[in-house]
């Protein structure tokens, strides 16, 4: 099971020339107009993408949901070195997807309604895997966004 949710979700290593804590200070001091930032611990954070599609976040819109989020934490390699592994979680909409499906498959077999059961068993699918790959776009250029601006910060000496 790890293996395919490591194959689903979203991993970086993001390595940087700055000890723990001065890696920690440029996150806190990054500009947050195209993202916002969470420390969620010491070393953790959450970064919200300000609009996202399908999650009615438009430009830090507080809705009832984050929208497009990514995690990052720092880890120390040295006492120069520190890397920032970012990661994304399972969404619970493509949880979601999946339960109402395996319910709809399970009604139309004990309702005898196998043309509908047939079209289910292939309309679904293709409806996951779009979402995981709207998400997945918007993830990934979430974090783009935060690497270019933690190396424009390192370029510019903060």
């Amino acid at each position: 099971m790890n293996a395919i949710l490591n194959k689903i979700l979203l991993s970086k290593e993001i390595p940087v020339n700055l000890s723990y804590d001065e890696l920690n200070e440029v996150i806190l001091k990054i500009d947050q107009k195209l993202f916002r930032i969470h420390e969620l611990q010491s070393g953790e954070y959450k970064f919200l993408s300000n609009f996202s599609l399908g999650t009615a976040i438009v430009k830090g819109n507080p809705g009832m949901i984050e929208g497009i989020k990514i995690f990052g934490e720092i880890q120390k390699k040295t006492n120069s070195t520190s890397i920032l592994v970012v990661t994304s979680k399972l969404r619970i909409e493509l949880v979601f997807i999946c339960i109402f499906w395996i319910g709809m498959i399970l009604f139309q077999i004990f309702g005898n309604d196998k043309m509908s059961l047939l079209i289910n068993m292939l309309m679904f699918p293709v409806i996951l895997i779009w979402f995981w790959f709207v998400y997945r776009i918007q993830e990934k250029s979430l974090l783009k966004k935060v690497e270019n601006k933690i190396k424009n910060a390192l370029r510019q000496g903060v």
